[in-house]
């Protein structure tokens, strides 16, 4: 599935967007897809102000909001990039995971919306979402899942990390001034200070986002 985009309305979020892309909109006509504030069939509607009255082609249908067949139970988003969903197949009871590549740039939001059985290569899924998702027969999403899982070890297995640790990261990490660098001491939350060979700690500070995610060990 490619990517999709959209601009966010007036009190729209993100997670709108992306919960509606796996649930449905029931303000969507059931019959023809219309959205209900443009459907031909409502007063006053976006249709009749472009298209004007219909009285003497009526449409052959009222407008019937449509009915979801999924129900997001969780969502978390990672980064700002990755999103990951708890989602229930209503019908079955069957949950099982939504993965959805984000990207957001002025008020523009392009997304590209997965399910587990896709094998998605992001693997970021928090613990308490794959702790809902039911059995499943597909070899890929059982991949996927071990893969994340495995991924939660790795994390849970690395020492805890304070203000003034020195973080030592597998690959140099390059900033928008050019500057390379492996070696940090850990201010708070994503700010660090860098630190030469010799153990001289620099003033300057360096945001590094979701630094946890990498590779990394303690100098």
């Amino acid at each position: 599935m490619g990517w999709t985009g959209q601009s966010l309305r007036s009190g729209e979020t993100v997670r709108d967007i992306i919960i509606r892309s796996y649930q449905g909109d029931p303000a969507a006509c059931a019959s023809c897809g219309w959205h209900e504030s443009a459907h031909p069939r409502i007063a006053g509607s976006e249709y009749a102000a472009i298209y004007g009255p219909r009285a003497d082609q009526p449409e052959p249908h009222a407008f019937a909001p449509s009915v979801p067949r999924y129900r997001v139970l969780d969502y978390a988003m990672v980064a700002l990039s990755e999103v990951y969903m708890a989602v229930e197949t209503i019908e079955t009871g069957a949950v099982w995971a939504g993965v959805c590549l984000v990207r957001m740039s002025r008020g523009e939001v392009t997304y590209k919306d997965m399910s587990e059985d896709m094998g998605p290569g992001a693997v970021r899924c928090p613990k308490r979402i794959l702790d809902r998702l039911t059995d499943t027969s597909s070899d890929d999403a059982n991949e996927w899942r071990a893969a994340c899982r495995a991924r939660l070890e790795e994390r849970s297995a690395r020492p805890t990390i304070s203000a003034g640790t020195r973080v030592r990261f597998a690959e140099p990490l390059t900033f928008s001034n050019g500057d390379q660098r492996d070696l940090f001491e850990l201010i708070k939350g994503s700010t660090f200070r860098a630190v030469d060979p010799d153990g001289y700690v620099w003033s300057q500070r360096y945001t590094i986002s979701s630094w946890r995610e990498r590779p990394y060990s303690v100098a």
